[in-house]
């Protein structure tokens, strides 16, 4: 993420990084809205004390600083020990003021990530099924047809990466990447990626 911000300061590189503002909650919520699987969130400081009801877990992810460590279900107990033990460490990127995104924890049956060039999705695999969720070896039309929608939505960038779940609700985006700092999974076809991309900024 950060050579992708450097990258950015250099407008004659092409296609250079894609990195940008409307990677940011605050900007791209305002499209998807309730179709964003966290639509209600609090952002805060990572040293804030959060309020916690008995046996609760809540999302916790970076907001700005989006790899300082990865966003997961917490309870009231692991994330203590967690801000301790990364505050105390100072070989990391965390300080007392990084900001935080803070949600309600919610159940999801499948997640895939998507790789999206010129509006279209060029790749597609699924990262997570859970363990109710028959197997599928690729991500299913309706999933595919939400997002495609999502993107007539908000086309964020010429390049991004959109991480989809299907939940007891439906299909709700988990979040957006930046595709310059996206990792890859097994099932990702990264010459079809690469590919897509050539192709795209060639014209």
């Amino acid at each position: 993420m950060t050579i992708a911000r450097l990258a950015k300061q250099h407008s004659d590189w092409v296609p250079g990084s894609f990195y940008g503002g409307n990677h940011l909650y605050e900007i791209y919520s305002k499209y998807y809205g309730e179709h964003l699987l966290n639509h209600k969130v609090s952002v805060q400081t990572i040293s804030e004390e959060l309020s916690w009801k008995k046996g609760e877990e809540k999302f916790i992810k970076p907001y700005n600083e989006a790899k300082i460590f990865t966003g997961k279900v917490f309870t009231e107990s692991e994330w203590k020990d967690f801000v301790f033990e990364r505050l105390e460490n100072q070989a990391n990127r965390i300080t007392k003021d990084s900001l935080i995104q803070v949600s309600e924890a919610k159940r999801t049956i499948k997640e895939a990530r998507l790789w999206i060039v010129g509006g279209q999705i060029v790749d597609s695999g699924y990262y997570r099924l859970n363990e109710d969720a028959p197997f599928e070896e690729n991500v299913s039309q309706d999933g595919l047809g939400f997002a495609k929608e999502m993107i007539q939505l908000f086309n964020l960038e010429e390049a991004f990466v959109m991480d989809i779940c299907l939940t007891d609700e439906g299909w709700k985006i988990v979040e957006i990447n930046c595709i310059n700092s996206s990792g890859f999974y097994p099932n990702t076809n990264v010459k079809s990626v690469i590919k897509a991309l050539n192709i795209y900024f060639s014209k």
